[in-house]
């Protein structure tokens, strides 16, 4: 702990302010980009480890514009939007700047290393999207919350920390 406190006392002031703002940007663009035209993400966008290696280094930034379920459906994109907006938002507030920026981009460094292994020791292509750095968010907030209550179907009540079970038992299946 001590570590982490003088990295950021070091560091803190290279910390993205609001970094949920442009993240949030970034899948609304990816939301457009996809409806308009879906080939484009996968052929040139996308986190593809063999292309990284061949030189595409830009891959490694531009596949966080894949937005929360990657659905082309406006409504449920604009409630994953806001959901995964007030969460990065408190969690920013809770923790400081500089560590929710750690968090989030050590994500982003674990996706782009899991895809590059994958490929350099299975050989296989690995697409990943932003899909578990979203889900990674969550849970981080289930851990900090675990009492706070989402309204299931807008109707049901139902804490963070029973959703994070649920989650964590549906990525285990």
């Amino acid at each position: 702990m001590k570590f982490f406190y003088k990295l950021e006392q070091k560091y803190g002031k290279y910390a993205v302010h609001n970094l949920m703002y442009y993240i949030i940007g970034m899948y609304v663009i990816g939301f457009f980009m996809l409806s308009l035209a879906p080939g484009f993400y996968i052929r040139y966008l996308a986190l593809d480890a063999e292309a990284i290696l061949h030189g595409q280094i830009w891959r490694i930034v531009t596949f966080m514009i894949y937005p929360p379920g990657g659905s082309m459906n406006i409504f449920l994109c604009l409630i994953s939007l806001y959901l995964y907006y007030m969460l990065g938002v408190t969690l920013e507030r809770v923790w400081g700047a500089f560590r929710f920026n750690v968090y989030f981009f050590m994500g982003v460094i674990g996706h782009v290393a899991a895809a590059i292994i994958i490929y350099l020791v299975f050989g296989q292509k690995v697409y990943l999207t932003t899909e578990y750095l979203n889900y990674s968010l969550f849970f981080a907030f289930a851990a900090t919350f675990p009492n706070l209550e989402f309204l299931l179907l807008f109707a049901i009540p139902i804490k963070a920390k029973w959703l994070a079970v649920f989650d964590g038992i549906y990525f285990l299946y």
